[in-house]
């Protein structure tokens, strides 16, 4: 029996999983009360913006699609170029307006940036400039320093969140190492060799100096590693002592989720602020790692950017809106919000 569709107004009910009139019924009588508690805000947005509420089946259902003893649930779902909210609009316009910015790390992990923009955003290829005209690092400004560590930290964050590490692993030295010109190289040794016998193995990292000084790397993993491989590797690459501690998966009131540890990870990042390794590489990660997917959207001033920010993050996410800060600045101030 092929699957019937009935549609009043745009809610779409697939009735292969219900086999009776009764039970039909009951379903028809479980939207017409949805419907009634909608809200006027929700049924003028329902009409501007088309979407479709889908009659799911519950998770009492067995594979071949037999109807549950459970009620099914609505799952509500946003179709495609939408925008999350009636007063964002996907052409940018001209003037003064908010330009925002959606990544989408899946499970429900959602980013917002919202930056003020004067004038739209020139759009081509940068020109590039000369060797003897680019600006140095050791020649930046204090400004110039703290916004690079902060694009090194939102892209070391991004990576990790996308990769959505379970455990930790520290790289140790034995002896007092304390050049990262030299621990540079060892590291990159240990991971040819590593990918060698483990094909799967991505990583994040970042390096560190302990209390007496000597480097140490962190590295944020997937999926358990035989530690034995690990460390026999490792001495193997810096050609001396050294040790490696992985930190395993928790469970409980201490478990380990890679949001936290994208946030802890990102802290050493902002140490090297006012250190002389501020001009030197700063993070390592694998090359198969992606970057999340990003939409953009603009919002003319007038209402609280702040409050239609909220809203779209509690549309996006089930979390909501869980951290935010924000930047003040007369000319560009900049608005973050996450889900985690």
């Amino acid at each position: 029996m092929h699957s019937q569709l009935y549609t009043p107004l745009e809610v779409t009910i697939p009735f292969e999983a219900v086999t009776t009139a009764s039970a039909r019924q009951r379903c028809l009588n479980k939207l017409m009360q949805a419907q009634a508690r909608l809200t006027n805000e929700f049924v003028e947005l329902a009409h501007q913006y088309p979407a479709k509420q889908v009659l799911s089946r519950g998770r009492g259902t067995d594979p071949q699609g037999q109807r549950s003893d459970r009620d099914p649930k609505l799952v509500y779902r946003t179709l495609e170029n939408q925008t999350p909210h009636p007063l964002l609009e996907n052409a940018e316009p001209s003037g003064t307006c908010y330009r925002i910015d959606i990544r989408d790390f899946g499970q429900q992990v959602i980013e917002t940036t919202c930056i003020r923009q004067h004038e739209p955003m020139k759009r081509g290829k940068k020109k590039p400039r000369e060797e003897n005209e680019r600006k140095k690092r050791s020649e930046m400004s204090e400004d110039d320093r703290k916004k690079s560590v902060f694009r090194s930290k939102k892209l070391m964050r991004h990576k990790i969140l996308m990769l959505r590490p379970d455990r930790m692993l520290t790289l140790t030295y034995r002896e007092n190492l304390t050049s990262l010109e030299i621990a540079w190289p060892h590291f990159k040794s240990f991971i040819r060799m590593v990918r060698k016998i483990m094909p799967d193995f991505q990583y994040v990292a970042v390096p560190e100096y302990q209390k007496r000084g000597a480097v140490h790397f962190h590295l944020a993993i997937k999926g358990y590693r035989d530690v034995r491989i690990l460390r026999h590797l490792w001495k193997k690459a810096i050609k001396g002592e050294g040790n490696i501690h992985i930190t395993p998966p928790r469970k409980g009131k201490h478990e380990w989720r890679y949001t936290s540890l994208a946030r802890y990870m990102s802290k050493y990042l902002s140490k090297q602020i006012d250190t002389e390794n501020m001009f030197k590489r700063r993070y390592s990660s694998s090359q198969e790692i992606g970057m999340p997917k990003k939409t953009v959207f603009w919002c003319r001033p007038g209402d609280s950017i702040f409050h239609i920010l909220s809203q779209v993050m509690e549309k996006m996410s089930k979390h909501g809106m869980i951290r935010s800060y924000e930047v003040p600045d007369a000319n560009q101030p900049i608005i973050w919000m996450a889900s985690y």
